[in-house]
């Protein structure tokens, strides 16, 4: 199996995920080439890298994670995905990459062209000549935030002849000191205390976005930008197209202001004039598609789900039409790449199938650990147990000699030269056997059903603690006075008033007109947050119109607070279904999850847990980043639900999340006989029909849709 997977030859039938790394660990070890691994979405791809960071822990392994999440990409950009994607490309064109994971969605995302990312990145050493305000335009065009004091990464400050940086690659952002034009240091500073902590000869800053604009595309980006506009004026109502263009003009000043949101990725492969994907930036390197069927299925959900909603856009007189998000996966091309494809079903002679399957067995109240050795030592396997810490491995050692099995201590992944059974400690998220070699990986998942706690992906954007000062604030934020309403920051500046000197917070208001706000006095500020890209109306002073709008706003908090008060009222009279407590199953169910829930996690689990006992109907909403485990969350909670004898629901805003969520759910509801309906447009009607008389016979648990 290994050589032709080594000379890049044939279709491989593979149809686990374990299987997969097992062979790309294999041929790595075998002959050190570079690889790039496509998944069909992130889930996938998370787990690829799980298993390949346990099986090569010393080759430098990355996650190149992108949002799937078309709509909520369009509120909200994950910035930990972001600031990850970035990190990643550098290590490409470092050469400090070994293997790339990717999902589909990463894939086909457009990417600046690799001459523009490498000159976006700085590097600084001490003794260098430094032009403070060119490193400034620079990074704030790299996509970098100016504020007053640094809090978190990919943002920078200025304080005289000091600069500090938080880039992607560092654990802790730089302090830079000039003397006159010259570096005098660099020294990496705490980002809650903002004391410095160790001195560096030189520093590497990585852009700070993963979509960037030359000089020459944003001279351009106007006339490109109302081209478009002007063509669209005769499909759009008057006051459509009106609204458009206000947008449109909203949207070129933010572009050339390098104010990037994900509203402005959609115009990057109008504007830009020379986009790459990863697959430019991993040229020569193996490409494997890991199940292409499933790879090219996904894709023209994506699409489809991407053209819908721009088109959405565009009717509404929302963007203006004719825009992409992503490139076209089957205009990719793989000819400077040796491309591997694997496939979950054999239909050619030629195809090379490789059978590693997943361990079915997992320790529980009816098969312990020396059961499922048995099992695979009666049917003659060699087994090798890779146990985690010393504890299992002297567990498992006192279990082999209470049974008088021979066993020997051998390297992680070796078997025994003397026996059926080899000994060792290694991490590995599952094990995984080989059924025409007669050859089991066992690990403590299988014999004390615990999980390995691997991570998701490398996050390298990092957050220090929230500030609670004048610092927080940035000039052109729009703030509320208690007493004098919505003013916009301008400034920090010191006046002299009765012979002394204080700082002050300067604002502006309608008309014109100035407040000085004393700093002893910050208390009675806010910033003021409202809706995403709508600019408030400013207070004019001297006037009754702040009290008039407090009054309104009090008015109809109190209306509403009336509403509300009737309805918990009302809600409270109602009696809800008191879910039992937890059983074996449901324990079970959760041992299952292949990775440590975080303490967030835990606790959401446990709330909605004790909501779902009480007798008081539930309302809650659970919130959290994309790939940060929500839907582990929901299935042991809907696995809750069903142990009861209940039906469960699972509603998602589009066909490719419901597809995805279907795919999960299988995999991880798979050995405890749940029942799943997929509803979506690709169902066929006849299947739908039939999922409806299963429902209403009881015989489906879960349905996504």
């Amino acid at each position: 199996m290994i050589p032709p997977y080594l000379n890049k030859s044939g279709s491989f039938v593979v149809d686990d995920l374990v299987g997969i790394s097992l062979l790309t660990a294999t041929a790595y070890k075998e002959n050190s080439e570079k690889y790039l691994l496509v998944a069909s979405n992130l889930y996938k791809a998370q787990k690829i890298y799980a298993m390949l960071t346990s099986l090569l822990p010393k080759c430098k392994i990355h996650l190149f994670p992108s949002d799937e999440l078309i709509r909520a990409e369009n509120i909200s950009q994950s910035k930990e995905m972001a600031a990850n994607r970035i990190f990643v490309l550098n290590e490409i064109l470092s050469n400090k990459n070994e293997i790339v994971i990717c999902n589909l969605a990463s894939l086909v995302r457009f990417l600046p062209n690799k001459e523009l990312f490498l000159n976006s990145t700085i590097k600084i050493k001490i003794g260098q000549k430094l032009n403070l305000e060119k490193i400034k335009r620079t990074l704030i065009q790299a996509g970098y935030l100016k504020v007053n004091k640094i809090d978190q990464s990919l943002q920078f400050a200025v304080r005289g002849d000091i600069i500090d940086i938080f880039s992607v690659n560092m654990d802790n952002p730089i302090r830079i000191e000039l003397f006159d034009d010259e570096v005098e240091s660099i020294r990496e500073f705490d980002i809650a205390t903002q004391s410095s902590k160790k001195q560096i000869n030189k520093v590497e800053i990585l852009p700070g976005n993963d979509y960037l604009f030359t000089e020459d595309e944003l001279k351009g980006a106007g006339e490109k930008l109302f081209s478009q506009l002007e063509k669209d004026q005769e499909m759009l109502s008057q006051t459509d197209f009106v609204n458009l263009r206000n947008l449109t003009e909203t949207d070129l000043m933010d572009i050339l202001e390098y104010n990037y949101s994900p509203r402005i990725y959609r115009y990057y492969s109008l504007l830009s004039n020379n986009t790459n994907t990863l697959l430019d930036y991993c040229s020569g390197y193996n490409v494997v598609l890991v199940d292409e069927e499933s790879i090219e299925e996904s894709y023209d959900l994506l699409s489809e789900e991407c053209h819908s909603f721009l088109y959405e856009l565009f009717e509404n007189g929302r963007m203006i039409s004719h825009l992409e998000m992503y490139a076209n996966y089957y205009d990719l091309s793989f000819e400077k790449s040796h491309l591997i494809r694997t496939k979950i079903f054999k239909n050619d002679e030629k195809d090379v199938v490789f059978a590693c399957k997943n361990v079915p067995f997992v320790v529980n109240r009816d098969i312990d650990a020396v059961n499922i050795i048995h099992s695979y030592l009666n049917e003659n396997y060699d087994i090798n147990i890779c146990l985690s810490t010393k504890e299992q491995l002297n567990l498992v050692i006192d279990l082999l000699n209470a049974q008088s099995i021979q066993f020997e201590m051998t390297e992680p992944l070796h078997l025994s030269d003397k026996f059926k059974i080899g000994l060792s400690i290694h991490s590995l998220p599952s094990g995984f056997y080989l059924d025409e070699e007669k050859v089991v990986v066992l690990t403590g998942k299988e014999l004390f059903n615990d999980k390995v706690r691997v991570t998701r992906f490398d996050n390298r954007f990092k957050e220090g603690t929230i500030l609670t000062s004048y610092e927080e604030l940035t000039p052109g934020d729009y703030v509320v006075h208690e007493y004098q309403g919505i003013g916009q920051f301008l400034e920090l500046q010191t006046l002299e008033v009765d012979g002394e000197h204080q700082d002050y917070l300067k604002l502006a208001y309608q008309g014109g007109e100035i407040l000085y706000v004393p700093l002893n006095q910050f208390h009675l500020i806010r910033k003021y947050t409202g809706k995403e890209g709508i600019k408030p109306r400013l207070t004019r002073l001297h006037t009754k119109d702040w009290e008039k709008t407090k009054a309104r706003i009090k008015e109809r908090i109190k209306d509403l607070a009336e509403r509300l008060f009737n309805l918990y009222v009302e809600r409270s009279h109602i009696e809800g279904y008191a879910f039992p407590k937890d059983d074996e199953f449901q324990i079970d169910f959760e041992k299952e999850c292949e990775f440590e829930l975080t303490k967030d996690q835990q606790r959401a689990v446990d709330e909605i847990k004790k909501d779902m006992e009480s007798t008081h109907p539930m309302d809650r909403l659970l919130c959290g980043d994309v790939g940060f485990g929500k839907t582990e969350v929901a299935f042991r909670a809907a696995f809750k639900a069903i142990c009861a004898g209940k039906q469960v629901a699972m509603l998602c805003p589009t066909t490719l999340l419901a597809r995805q969520h279907y795919e999960v759910a299988l995999s991880r509801f798979a050995g405890f006989d749940i029942k799943i309906a997929i509803f979506s447009r690709l169902v066929p009607i006849k299947k739908q029909n039939e999922y409806i008389k299963d429902i209403k016979a009881g015989k489906v648990h879960l349905i996504i849709g």
